[in-house]
């Protein structure tokens, strides 16, 4: 894969793409995937209308806080200004508990921790970024996702109702799923449909 083959190839997947994808419409957004090391610096030196071929470049700024997570969107930010152009940033994946897979605490104090650093954290990322996608939306444990896989329902975190309250978009009565109470659940739970669960 391009990844494997450094950045040189790496460089023909933008290239390739960005003109396959205005034909087909010319409106849509190329972005410059989320890669490693000094590879845009090397892409930009050896081959500098490489910018040309992407319309934004996207971030996953993975921070134990909301200043850690600005912080990478910043970098990235001076990083394309010494290159000698500027792009939106698009925040494609975004999570304050990066790297920790495992519930160390009690669900409701990971809950409690990961509600606030969303109150915190998510408005500063909106300012910096168009586009701000949480990393992923069911999860296994309290940390990571929005909603609780439990296998037979999807089951909303306290996570889940403030970063409905920074975004407007997630409501106790509305959003996209509705709450209702199952006869084989104890509580209330978000039932998954095929849409949501993939």
């Amino acid at each position: 894969s391009g990844l494997q083959g450094g950045h040189r190839m790496y460089a023909e997947y933008p290239r390739r793409f960005h003109a396959a994808a205005k034909r087909a419409d010319a409106g849509c957004t190329v972005l410059c995937g989320r890669i490693g090391g000094d590879w845009l610096g090397r892409m930009v030196a050896e081959t500098p209308r490489i910018v040309d071929s992407f319309d934004g470049m996207v971030c996953h700024p993975y921070a134990g806080t909301a200043e850690g997570s600005l912080a990478m969107v910043r970098r990235l930010q001076f990083a394309m200004a010494g290159l000698g152009f500027v792009k939106p940033i698009y925040i494609t994946e975004f999570n304050f508990f990066g790297g920790k897979w495992q519930d160390d605490k009690p669900g409701d104090v990971l809950q409690r921790e990961m509600a606030g650093r969303i109150r915190a954290g998510a408005p500063l990322m909106a300012k910096v970024s168009d586009s701000v996608s949480w990393w992923n939306a069911t999860f296994k444990t309290h940390r990571h996702g929005l909603l609780r896989d439990e296998d037979v329902c999807l089951r909303p975190l306290l996570q889940f109702w403030e970063f409905g309250k920074v975004t407007g978009r997630l409501t106790p009565g509305g959003g996209p799923v509705k709450a209702i109470s199952a006869a084989t659940v104890p509580n209330w739970c978000f039932r998954a449909n095929a849409s949501q669960k993939t």
